[in-house]
Formats: C-alpha cells, sequence, structure tokens
C-alpha cells in the first residue's frame, strides 16, 4: 500500500478474525448468484402453481364429471383464484356426488 494507510494484518490475523469462514471472491460471487437464482425459481414457483393446480383440479374434474363439468370449472376458476379457493374446489371434488353440484359450489367461489 502507498501513503500513510495502514498495513492489511497477516493472513493468521485476518482468518482468526474472520473465523475459519473466510470465503473467496468467487466464492461470494456463487454464493449471490445461487441466492439470486433460488429467489426468482421461488417466485415464478408461486407465480405458476396456482395456475397448475386449477388445471390439474380441472382435469380431475373431467375424469369424475366429463369434459363439459371441467371446462365450466376452468372458465370459474379462470386466472386469479387463490390457493384457498383452489383446496375448496379441490374438497368439492371429492365431496359432490355430481358435475352440477361442484360448480354450484365454484360459482359461489365468485360471489
Amino acid at each position: 500500500m502507498a501513503g500513510n494507510e495502514a498495513p492489511l494484518p497477516a493472513f493468521d490475523e485476518m482468518e482468526r478474525l474472520q473465523g475459519a469462514n473466510m470465503a473467496t471472491i468467487s466464492q461470494a460471487r456463487l454464493g449471490k448468484w445461487f441466492e439470486d437464482f433460488q429467489a426468482k425459481n421461488v417466485a415464478q414457483g408461486i407465480e405458476q402453481a396456482p395456475t397448475e393446480s386449477a388445471a390439474h383440479l380441472c382435469r380431475q374434474a373431467e375424469l369424475k364429471f366429463g369434459g363439459a363439468a371441467a371446462k365450466r370449472l376452468a372458465k370459474l376458476l379462470g386466472g386469479n383464484s387463490t390457493a384457498s379457493d383452489l383446496d375448496r374446489v379441490g374438497a368439492w371434488l371429492i365431496e359432490c356426488a355430481s358435475g352440477e353440484e361442484l360448480l354450484a359450489h365454484a360459482e359461489g367461489l365468485r360471489s
């Protein structure tokens, strides 16, 4: 170093001060990249989960009640269903004896 600045401490002293977990620049960059990557993928998963869940519920409705009921359910759920709404629809798929009963419940979600 030039000038009146204090010299860097010896490596042993730096290690003692920082602990044994000193990261290299590349390790720190990799850690930052991984945090950003993970945050992005978690956010993307949160955005995609309701859409995928709704599609899954519609496939189940089609198996149990037929294609017409599944198409109407898909329209009712749209793209703005909450996780709570989808949980209720999943329970109604099991509880309801007919597609009309399921759709009546699903229509109630919008009111």
